[in-house]
């Protein structure tokens, strides 16, 4: 959440770099990006 105020669409690539190591290839990479954006997309909404 402080990483989403800090760098709002920016904490992207953090984030899709500790899902990633998190999934360990057993996702498709396109489809959590895809995910992670609405989420940061709804997270910075709700903090408006």
């Amino acid at each position: 959440e402080e990483l989403i105020k800090e760098r709002q669409m920016a904490a992207m690539g953090p984030l899709m770099g500790e899902a990633m190591k998190k999934l360990r290839g057993k996702a498709d990479g396109q489809l959590v990006n895809q995910i992670l954006k609405e989420k940061i997309k709804k997270k910075l909404t709700s903090l408006e």
